[in-house]
């Protein structure tokens, strides 16, 4: 059995092997079962290539993952954990616990996980020691890709980041913005897309306000009463259940509004508007340019021009499904 040896009571080197101790409850980190534990003092912990679960215990720790895909639960304590080459996690304590340090390595995927919190936590990936807790002062660098916070109103923001980053909430009213993938999870979240490509933004159960970037964004609300608003480019966006407000903005957008009293409104640009299932009585459709094409759904379902500013020219509308709707050659 391969088992952590306590070096001068200040080194742990994973690939050193010591006489089995008295069986007792395997402790985890993550759900995973621990294969290095620190000790209550000031350690410096070494895993292995493999992929190691360290518990580094109370005290100022140091934590070396080397290669593999390292899951790490610093403890009470201002720790630090360089991860090495991998997918590494960093499991924050559910209390604040001290002033840690995570930098990611910006090649592999790598974790920053808060998920355990009940308490709001702030995470920046700028490199600064202002994440966790108010006061807490963790670091969670740019180098991050991944991070998921707790079940508390928490702001997550990847804007600084070098990477693709995907950003998760967890339960709770959470302010989200990032450069790739966002997730809110339950709760009223908000999240705003910042990069310059293409991102997925999916608020989860919850009134969610979700705003896409300039590029091709896929865009779910999720349950609840969202409003979902896309950006300069050509977006699909998905209401879910619920009374929702789906806004396309520019390009040519693919909106669909599901169960519930939903108001879709194209923006400029070719649209497709489907209102969707279920007692869609307040269903709107809006046109304001371009040849888009409407389908209600079940219920009563209202395809409204009134925005069209047709500078005197004349709305034909015939109802026949047919692509010859709106100002004359629009289709």
């Amino acid at each position: 059995m391969r088992l952590p040896y306590l070096l001068g009571a200040a080194v742990l080197i994973g690939a050193l092997i010591i006489p089995a101790a008295p069986a007792q409850a395997a402790p985890t980190c993550n759900g995973l079962p621990v294969t290095i534990t620190g000790t209550a003092g000031n350690d410096r912990i070494i895993g292995t290539a493999g992929n190691d679960v360290i518990s580094a215990g109370a005290g100022n720790d140091t934590v070396l993952g080397l290669d593999g895909n390292d899951t790490v639960c610093l403890g009470p304590g201002d720790d630090v954990f360089d991860g090495g080459n991998g997918d590494d996690t960093m499991v924050a304590d559910a209390v604040p616990d001290g002033r840690d340090v995570f930098a990611g390595s910006g090649v592999d995927r790598d974790i920053a996980t808060y998920a355990a919190r009940t308490t709001p936590v702030t995470i920046t990936l700028d490199g600064v020691a202002n994440d966790g807790a108010s006061g807490e002062g963790d670091n969670i660098g740019p180098n991050v890709t991944v991070v998921i916070g707790g079940s508390g109103n928490d702001v997550i923001n990847s804007a600084a980041a070098k990477f693709q980053t995907v950003l998760q909430g967890g339960p709770g009213n959470d302010r989200i913005s990032g450069n790739f993938d966002l997730i809110g999870d339950s709760g009223d979240d908000t999240l705003t897309f910042t990069g310059t490509g293409s991102g997925g933004l999916f608020g989860g159960d919850g009134n969610d306000t979700i705003t896409g970037g300039p590029s091709t964004d896929n865009i779910g609300g999720g349950n609840g009463n969202d409003t979902l608003i896309g950006g300069g480019d050509g977006d699909s966006i998905f209401g879910g259940p619920g009374n929702d407000i789906l806004i396309g903005q520019d390009g040519n957008d693919f909106l669909a509004g599901d169960d519930g009293d939903d108001e879709l409104i194209g923006g400029l640009g070719d649209d497709d508007l489907l209102g969707g299932n279920g007692n869609d009585t307040a269903d709107s459709l809006v046109s304001r340019d371009g040849a888009d094409f409407f389908f209600g759904g079940a219920g009563i379902d209202t395809a409204n021009y009134g925005p069209r500013q047709s500078g005197g020219n004349v709305l034909l509308l015939s109802l026949d499904g047919v692509a010859n709707d709106g100002e004359l050659g629009e289709g």
